[in-house]
């Protein structure tokens, strides 16, 4: 039995202590797992309850998108050095300013500079987008999971307390109202508390799910960008 479901023992008969346990566990630890992901998101969307710091994220945001169409232009001012064009330069700076998929698509990418070779470039470029979709996607198939397990836990609760209410009947008369006062709202309490934790499970799983679909078009539109430069940065080198 596990100590939580040591400390429901009052309320709960042996196995069924445990299963309210294990639904309690369950609980905390989707919990856990939706605000860290929910924080994370809201970080990489800009998301700032100062109206000063929205005005902030709001002009660092507009900054990264001009350096990113500016990538996707023709890089007039690409220098000697691979990655210190004027483009790759403000792209960079950009990148380093406001928290996004697509900054850091672009710091990965630049880290070292442009590799020597196109088939590197290609290489560095999905490697480091596919890194940034990881990111995005994380957390969200442990929600759906954690929620499915805490519906399975709520059900076998539900079934052990209910046996248990049975088998106090048949080693008691029919008419003890005791029995009947501790054992259904023992199996309901199980329910309700997996019930709770699924639900908390699907709201946080679609809103994570909405913002990730925003986030990948981002990644994807950054990528595209960095695609640009890439041809056009390689051209000119092959020209020089």
């Amino acid at each position: 039995m596990t100590p939580i479901g040591a400390a429901l023992g009052p309320l709960f008969d042996g196995g069924t202590a445990a299963v309210a346990g294990a639904a309690v566990l369950i609980s905390t630890a989707l919990w856990i797992v939706a605000i860290e992901r929910v924080r994370f998101v809201t970080a990489l969307s800009g998301f700032a309850l100062l109206p000063s710091r929205r005005k902030r994220q709001s002009h660092a945001r507009a900054r990264l998108s001009r350096a990113l169409a500016g990538l996707a232009s023709a890089p007039a001012g690409i220098r000697e050095r691979p990655g210190e064009g004027d483009a790759a330069t403000e792209a960079q700076a950009a990148s380093r300013v406001f928290d996004s998929p697509a900054s850091r698509l672009v710091l990965r990418f630049f880290e070292e500079g442009p590799p020597p070779t196109a088939d590197l470039r290609d290489l560095r470029l999905r490697v480091s987008r596919e890194t940034c979709e990881r990111e995005i996607r994380s957390g969200i198939p442990l929600i759906d999971r954690l929620g499915r397990l805490a519906l399975a836990v709520g059900l076998l609760g539900n079934v052990a307390a209910l046996a248990e209410t049975l088998q106090h009947l048949g080693s008691t008369s029919p008419f003890d109202t005791a029995v009947w006062r501790d054992g259904p709202p023992a199996a309901l309490l199980v329910t309700e508390m997996a019930i709770a934790a699924a639900f908390v499970a699907v709201l946080a799983r679609a809103w994570l799910a909405r913002r990730a679909r925003f986030h990948l078009e981002e990644l994807r539109l950054a990528g595209l960008s960095l695609e640009r430069w890439i041809g056009q940065w390689t051209a000119r080198k092959a020209g020089e």
